[in-house]
């Protein structure tokens, strides 16, 4: 165990930190979620306020503010079969591949070979409104005042009213969990991001270990 000392995300001190740094900490925050996953393959999915510090530099112009992560009792680890389908879907969803996302979505268990073709495009949609904080690869993302909860919720619905009602796959709950409570984060800080070569990154990552894993076989 390690004593870590810092501030909290809502804390006046943090706060009251330059847009600049509050966004260096957003992007932080998204490239340690990223890396949990794509790379790591574990994922701390208790993603609430009170699991995160924020070391804040004495002297940010050579040493840049910190976020730490506590509590690691809620960790849940992915197969490699699931990340490498659901990296394959981040890719098709950017690449906007309407069958590709069927096909990946099929493979991780949203879909089934018999749903409708409303179905298909719902669910094309909700992926859309997922990447879309991830989407932008010039113009910064603001996560404050954001309505992207609640379009996401209404997409959900029309998903469940164009088909019989059944269980999203497991992990999804662990990542919507996750991401629920990271946009709460992003939010606090007011933060304004550009992360899309951070997810290309950590998506090319895991479908490379998959190529060289199928290579060495």
């Amino acid at each position: 165990l390690d004593y870590m000392t810092g501030e909290r995300i809502d804390s006046s001190l943090v706060k009251d930190l330059s847009q600049e740094r509050r966004n260096h900490l957003g992007q932080a925050l998204l490239d340690l979620y990223l890396r949990e996953l794509f790379c790591f393959g574990r994922v701390q999915t208790d993603a609430h306020i009170g699991n995160f510090l924020v070391s804040v530099s004495a002297s940010p112009e050579t040493e840049p503010d910190r976020v730490i992560l506590l509590d690691f009792g809620a960790i849940r680890e992915f197969s490699t079969d699931f990340l490498f389908s659901y990296a394959g879907l981040v890719r098709a969803t950017f690449s906007e591949d309407r069958g590709a996302v069927a096909e990946k979505g099929t493979q991780l268990g949203f879909l089934k070979t018999c749903d409708s073709e409303e179905v298909h495009r719902e669910f094309y949609e909700f992926c859309r409104l997922v990447v879309e904080p991830f989407g932008l690869e010039r113009n910064s993302y603001c996560w404050k005042n954001n309505n992207l909860p609640k379009r996401l919720a209404d997409q959900l619905n029309r998903i469940i009213q164009a088909r019989e009602f059944r269980p999203p796959p497991r992990e999804a709950l662990f990542l919507d969990r996750k991401s629920t409570g990271l946009f709460c984060l992003l939010s606090k800080l007011e933060a304004k991001t550009q992360s899309r070569e951070l997810v290309e990154k950590a998506i090319n990552y895991r479908l490379s270990q998959i190529s060289e894993h199928s290579t060495a076989e």
